[in-house]
């Protein structure tokens, strides 16, 4: 899963790259329901429950949601879409209001309620850590009912608060410890927080001084002698050896053994550009491959490990668009038009405003569908939105990519629309064809109107 936050949708990729799903990203919102209508707004931190449940830290709606994949469906389970102020919590699912939520992970804890386990076999609970860098906290969402800390009974669904940090960020769960590693981002420290009592210890960075937020730097070491700056995104490998940290004001990836509490950078491979403010981690199952997300560049690249976990070449992954069964047939659609836009060869944001105008007493027929969508020469781009039914006057935000091919790129829009007269009614089918040319001397922010005049015997731009 790779959490594309511009876009505001979560992509489902296959190891080559090919795209087998994409859950939300038609339109900045906070919508629940299918896979295809939900909608999200700047969504981060992602992890799976199971092989059907994912959970999304969707950061700028202020919540927390569950995509379930083998019912086709997305739902809130913590959050009310705008920004809360409590730095306690206690209250259940989408009452519970919390504050941008950053990073996720589960651990798995035995019940503590001995008094109905007494074959000393107690049932293991789910439990979901959430870095709320809104409130600078650790909190904690109880996905079942559970007994946990001090023996206290917390319901299926409560929301609290179990830490406080600096800004904590990334996340990074060694299970077998039973510790949760925390990126916290505003003090440029790596923290460990104990899962079983609630204690934090240093691991890098920062000073002994929690308050001193002024002691970043870039240098490698142990404990207060090393030295980051805003580290945002942590993993930690299979064996639980090592922690690598994005230390992203410093444009690095680091790698921290955390039995000695000391970070080292790690040397790219000379043929690599190194990573320009990596904020993301995953790693692979067979511990071979890390996933690093390239926010700048607007890439994911694969970082290929040797011996101690050590950087031996580095790949990026090509996003390819698999066979759409849904795909318009276009054969079937009037194709009008437009003039070239001319985009940088780095690429950039297009926005276009389409505009259509009825003649000769032509009108939408009332209460018939109207529709539109936005297609796109691959999964590189985005629109926002990507479709919709207010078809009179409507504007789009294209993010275009930087240039990787001599190939021609359109975006079309896609309009069907049922249209009439006093006497009959007459549906349209047609498409605006908008051509993009990448040149050295292109802008990398255009905007473009695009006028549609309908009459009853034709279609014009």
């Amino acid at each position: 899963m790779i959490s594309d936050t511009g876009n505001s949708r979560i992509l489902i990729i296959k190891e080559d790259g090919s795209i087998l799903r994409q859950i939300g990203g038609k339109k900045l919102g906070f919508k629940d329901g299918s896979l295809d209508d939900a909608e999200f707004n700047n969504p981060q931190g992602l992890v799976f429950q199971n092989k059907d449940i994912l959970f999304v830290a969707d950061t700028e709606n202020h919540a927390i949601r569950k995509i379930n994949l083998k019912n086709d469906s997305v739902e809130t389970v913590a959050g009310t879409g705008a920004q809360g102020h409590d730095r306690q919590g206690g209250k259940i699912g989408k009452q519970q209001p919390i504050s941008s939520p950053w990073d996720l992970c589960i651990y798995k804890t035995p019940d503590m309620d001995l008094t109905f386990h007494p074959d000393g076999n107690p049932p293991v609970r789910d439990v979901l850590i959430i870095a709320m860098a809104g409130t600078h906290q650790i909190w904690a969402l109880f996905l079942e009912d559970t007994v946990w800390w001090k023996c206290k009974k917390h319901p299926a669904g409560t929301c609290i608060c179990i830490a406080a940090f600096a800004q904590p960020s990334g996340l990074a769960l060694c299970a077998k410890k039973k510790e949760v590693y925390v990126a916290d981002s505003e003090s440029s420290s790596v923290r460990r927080l104990s899962l079983v009592d609630g204690k934090v210890t240093p691991v890098v960075g920062a000073t002994g001084n929690p308050n001193n937020l002024f002691a970043f730097g870039d240098k490698d070491g142990a404990l207060f002698d090393a030295k980051l700056q805003h580290s945002l995104g942590l993993v930690a490998t299979r064996d639980e050896k090592f922690v690598f940290v994005a230390d992203t004001y410093n444009h690095k990836l680091k790698k921290i053994d955390i039995v000695q509490n000391s970070v080292t950078t790690l040397t790219m491979p000379p043929l690599c550009v190194p990573s320009a403010n990596p904020p993301g981690l995953c790693i692979s199952s067979d511990n071979k491959r890390l996933y690093l997300v390239d926010t700048n560049n607007h890439l994911i690249k694969v970082a290929h490990l040797g011996g101690s976990c050590n950087i031996t070449k580095i790949t990026k992954v090509t996003l390819k668009k698999l066979q759409d069964t849904r795909q318009v047939d276009k054969s079937k659609y009037q194709v009008l038009s437009k003039k070239p836009v001319n985009v940088n060869n780095d690429g950039g944001k297009l926005i276009i405003t389409f505009n259509i105008e009825f003649d000769a007493g032509l009108g939408l027929t009332e209460d018939a569908p109207q529709t539109w969508l936005i297609d796109l020469p691959d999964p590189a781009w985005s629109s926002v939105p990507k479709n919709g039914n207010d078809v009179k006057n409507f504007e789009v935000v294209i993010s275009v990519p930087p240039k990787k091919d001599a190939k021609e790129n359109f975006v079309d829009a896609v309009f069907n629309l049922v249209t009439c007269t006093s006497e009959t009614c007459l549906p349209k089918s047609f498409i605006v064809r908008i051509p993009i040319c990448y040149t050295d001397k292109g802008a990398t922010s255009l905007n473009n109107k695009s006028n549609i005049s309908l009459g009853p015997s034709s279609v014009k731009s």
